[in-house]
C-alpha cells in the first residue's frame, strides 16, 4: 500500500489599502503587507465556535488602511486561519460583538474617513454577511459595543468625520436582533460628551471606563455604570481608574467570574497622550503618542481599589482583549504613530498569573482600533 499523503495548503494573502467601498487602488509598496501562512485545511465548525475571532482596524497610519480580512484565532491549538472572510465593508474603531451564534459590526470609520451607517450581521454557519435595519440608529465610530441580555448596547462615540475637529457623545442606544430595531435610551449615559469608551457587561450592569472627553486630547479616568433594566446610570459611584496614569483612552479588557464566585474587570493598555492630534480619528495630525503598558483590575463589586498586576510586555492602545478558559488574551495594537503590534499574548487568570505568555502565534496582519470576538460570550 502506498503511503498516505500529507496536503498542506499554502495561501498567499494580499492586502491592499481600500478605496472607499473597493479593494483596488495604488499599493504604497512600504504599507502593503505580504503574509504567507501555512494551514492543514480550514477550520472545523467547532474551531469557529470557540475560537476568538479578528474584525476590523487599521494597519497603517491612515484612516484608508481598513482592514478587510477576518482572521480566526483558535486558542485550543494556537492556531491561526487567516481570511475566514471578508467584512463587506471594512471600518475601524466600530463595535463588533456576538449574539446567537451571529456576529454583528456596528458603525466605524469607512476607509474614506466617514462614519459608517452601517450594521453589518455574519453567519458564521452559513459564511454570509447580511446589511441590517439602521432605521433609528445614530451613525458613530471610536465606540466599543456590549451585549446585554440579547441587545446590543452602543455608548457615546464620534459622529463626525475622521478627519473632522474631535467631537463626542454622550447617549446609549441599543440594537435588538430579535426584530431588527434600534431604540434610543439614555441620553446623558456618560458623564459628558466622550468617545473610545471602554466598556463590559455584568449581571445587567454596563460599565464603562476612560476614553477622550472635551477635546481631542483629554483623556478621562471615570469608572461609571449604567443599568439596563432601569434605563438610568448607577447610583453608586464607581473607583477612577488607578495610576499610572488613570486617564486613558485605547484600553482592552474584559470581565471573568471565578469558580468561587469572585468577580474581576481586568484592563490592559492605553494611550496617554496623542500629542497635536485634532481630530476624530486619534492619528489626524498626530506627532507623537504615548502608550501604557499597565495591566490591573478590580473585584466585585466594583466601588473598592484597582490593584496592579504583572505588567504587558509591550506599551499599546487600541488592542482587544478576551477571556477564553481561563486566560486573558490580548491582541495587538498600536506602539507609536509608525509602529503596530502583531502580537497575541496571555496569561492566566486563575490563578492570576506572574508572567505573560510571549510564545503564541503572531496574527497573521499587524492591527489597530479592531475588535476580538468570542461567538456568543
Amino acid at each position: 500500500m502506498k503511503n498516505p499523503i500529507t496536503l498542506f495548503i499554502f495561501t498567499l494573502t494580499l492586502l491592499l489599502p481600500a478605496c472607499g467601498d473597493s479593494l483596488t487602488g495604488v499599493v504604497d509598496q512600504q504599507d502593503a503587507l505580504i503574509k504567507l501562512r501555512l494551514l492543514e485545511g480550514s477550520p472545523t465548525l467547532a474551531q469557529k465556535m470557540r475560537g476568538i475571532w479578528i474584525i476590523g482596524g487599521l494597519y497603517g497610519n491612515s484612516i484608508g488602511t481598513a482592514i478587510p480580512q477576518v482572521d480566526l484565532y483558535d486558542p485550543d491549538t494556537d492556531t491561526w486561519f487567516p481570511s475566514i472572510t471578508s467584512i463587506p465593508y471594512p471600518v475601524s474603531f466600530a463595535s463588533a460583538t456576538s449574539v446567537n451564534s451571529n456576529i454583528y459590526v456596528i458603525g466605524g470609520f469607512r476607509s474614506d474617513g466617514t462614519v459608517a451607517i452601517l450594521a453589518q450581521e455574519y453567519n458564521i454557519l452559513s459564511n454570509t454577511w447580511t446589511l441590517k435595519s439602521t432605521t433609528g440608529f445614530t451613525a458613530k465610530a471610536n465606540v466599543l459595543g456590549v451585549v446585554s441580555d440579547n441587545k446590543i448596547y452602543i455608548l457615546g462615540g464620534s459622529t463626525g468625520i475622521a478627519s473632522a475637529a474631535w467631537g463626542g457623545t454622550q447617549n446609549t442606544q441599543n440594537y435588538n436582533p430579535a426584530d431588527d430595531s434600534w431604540v434610543s435610551l439614555l441620553a446623558t449615559t456618560l458623564p459628558a460628551v466622550g468617545t473610545e469608551r471602554f466598556v463590559l457587561s455584568y449581571n445587567g450592569v454596563i460599565y464603562h471606563m476612560g476614553g477622550r472627553i472635551t477635546n481631542a486630547t483629554t483623556f478621562s479616568a471615570t469608572h461609571d455604570g449604567y443599568t439596563c433594566s432601569s434605563n438610568a446610570n448607577t447610583s453608586t459611584a464607581e473607583t477612577v481608574l488607578l495610576n499610572p496614569p488613570n486617564q486613558r483612552t485605547g484600553i482592552a479588557g474584559a470581565v471573568y467570574q471565578y469558580i468561587n464566585g469572585t468577580v474581576r474587570v481586568f484592563i490592559a493598555g492605553g494611550i496617554t497622550a496623542l500629542t497635536g492630534c485634532t481630530g476624530n480619528y486619534i492619528l489626524q495630525s498626530t506627532t507623537a503618542i504615548t502608550t501604557q503598558s499597565a495591566f490591573q483590575y478590580i473585584s466585585n463589586p466594583f466601588t473598592g481599589a484597582w490593584a496592579n498586576a504583572t505588567a504587558l510586555p509591550q506599551a499599546i492602545g487600541f488592542s482587544s482583549a478576551v477571556v477564553k478558559g481561563g486566560y486573558l488574551y490580548v491582541f495587538g495594537g498600536i506602539q507609536s504613530i509608525s509602529s503596530f503590534s502583531a502580537k497575541t499574548y496571555c496569561i492566566s487568570l486563575d490563578p492570576l498569573g506572574a508572567a505573560w505568555d510571549q510564545t503564541k502565534v503572531d496574527m497573521p496582519i499587524a492591527r489597530y482600533g479592531h475588535s476580538a470576538v468570542v461567538i456568543n460570550q
